[in-house]
């Protein structure tokens, strides 16, 4: 996969607790993709993340060699969908939405002109709002 950006949308930051503490930094940067459009190759290893900040449990996979996160999955939150960590791929894009605000740090300005989600996304969002995000 070179380029996984849906057509410029499903790109976010996540500040929840556990983003953060998995990928070691002030957010985790992902990207909404579809599961039969990528292909995952190799021995990649899964953690059952059951204290999420959603409540819901979270698969959290990494590559089995480096210890790179990979991607996050969970039938529950998105069925048949990834969120694909963007930091692996090398175009970066703006984001379409910051969640977990509410934990973002006060040194980080909330990103212009993009969803803004407090806690998590609401599970009832839709129309043009969930075209953004790739939902």
């Amino acid at each position: 996969m070179d380029n996984p950006t849906p057509s410029g949308g499903g790109v976010m930051i996540c500040y929840c607790l556990n983003c953060r503490k998995q990928s070691g930094a002030a957010g985790t940067y992902v990207v909404v993709v579809e599961n039969k459009d990528m292909v995952l190759t190799g021995s990649p290893k899964k953690f059952l993340d059951t204290n999420t900040a959603c409540g819901r449990p979270l698969d959290r996979y990494f590559c089995y060699n480096c210890g790179c996160p990979i991607m996050y999955r969970s039938e529950t939150v998105l069925p048949g969908k990834s969120l694909l960590m963007f930091g692996l791929f090398e175009d970066i894009p703006k984001p379409v939405a910051e969640v977990w605000t509410k934990r973002r740090p006060e040194w980080i300005s909330a990103t212009s002109e993009v969803l803004q989600y407090v806690t998590d996304i609401p599970d009832d969002v839709s129309g043009e709002e969930a075209k953004k995000l790739g939902w």
